[in-house]
């Protein structure tokens, strides 16, 4: 693993997405409390066009804040930070820590009260802080060995690629990995105000390597993926999130 003196990745966000079978399941039912145990504190109901609804459940979790947004033909569970960080990105913690209570969160619900899916998804938003632009490179030169960052010059990179693997839970189930690779900075906008006119003065950046994933299950349409295996492909696509953010852009 390449360290390059740098901290590990921590995560801003996760995401399981479900599609069930039957388009209209993913809003027959409220799915919150049926994970977590208790009520959230909000539920929104929307309808973004006529007999298309949407419910957006949200409430306290780990530190954090987890959202089940269920529209039709598809659930998305999110967990994301409670509070905001003026210095920069959110932070519920390191990818591994997190994603493992994730599961354990949903693993039940998966297994018991998701309705019949034939594809599932998990993403995760990932950062490491670092000093310098010159240290984010180096950093993702040791985890891209096909690709090089460092040119003189370059301010900008976005690196995305799909290494696809097949399923060892689910004969002929094919799994998408993809991950993208990027470089960012976050500027600190502060508002004075004198004499009572506003003025903003923009802080020092502050330079992070971030990661981004959408693990996911080959589509399926004819078939579907049985509900006994579907934890089991849950943790298989946490794996493989948490494998690529450790030994880098590997076949």
């Amino acid at each position: 693993m390449p360290s390059n003196g740098l901290p590990g990745w921590v995560a801003e966000a996760i995401r399981l997405s479900v599609f069930p079978v039957n388009e209209a399941a993913a809003v027959e039912t409220l799915h919150w409390e049926q994970a977590v145990g208790i009520p959230p504190d909000t539920v929104n109901r929307q309808s973004q066009q006529p007999q298309i609804p949407r419910i957006i459940e949200e409430g306290p979790w780990n530190n954090c804040r987890l959202q089940t947004d269920s529209q039709r033909g598809q659930i998305h569970w999110r967990a994301f930070s409670a509070t905001p960080n003026p210095d920069g990105p959110g932070s519920i913690g390191s990818l591994s820590g997190v994603a493992r209570l994730f599961r354990e969160a949903l693993n039940h619900w998966l297994a018991v009260h998701c309705p019949t899916i034939n594809r599932l998804a998990f993403g995760a938003n990932l950062m490491i802080p670092a000093n310098s632009l010159e240290e984010v490179c180096a950093y993702l030169d040791g985890m891209l060995p096909t690709v090089s960052v460092t040119d003189d010059g370059a301010r900008d990179f976005m690196y995305r690629i799909n290494r696809r693997r097949q399923s060892r839970h689910h004969e002929g189930l094919g799994i998408n990995r993809l991950a993208t690779w990027s470089v960012s900075q976050a500027m600190g906008i502060e508002i004075v105000i004198v004499g009572g006119v506003p003025s903003a003065k923009v802080s020092e950046g502050r330079n992070f390597c971030r990661l981004e994933f959408d693990i996911n299950t080959v589509p399926i349409p004819a078939d579907v993926i049985p509900q006994e295996v579907v934890p089991n492909v849950f943790a298989e696509l946490i794996d493989a999130a948490i494998e690529i953010s450790i030994e880098g852009d590997i076949p």
